[in-house]
């Protein structure tokens, strides 16, 4: 929890820290400045289909994967 004090006006406000998010595969704190990818896959412009977020190890493993599948179609 964090206090924050108006100088001017001497109000006292305390604001609650938001919430981590966990990653969808292996449950960790994702955040976006490490790595980490946040975002939802839509099925139109206004539905919403899956909330998804990864940590940055699971995205390099989700990125490798992909790179695998693409050398191996090639061949």
């Amino acid at each position: 929890m964090v206090k924050v004090i108006n100088l001017k006006t001497h109000k006292v406000t305390e604001n609650e820290p938001p919430v981590p998010i966990k990653c969808n595969v292996c449950g960790t704190d994702v955040d976006e400045r490490v790595g980490g990818i946040m975002g939802n896959i839509k099925y139109a412009s206004d539905v919403n289909i899956l909330d998804v977020a990864f940590c940055s190890i699971c995205t390099a493993g989700i990125v490798q994967m992909l790179m695998e599948n693409q050398n191996q179609r090639r061949k």
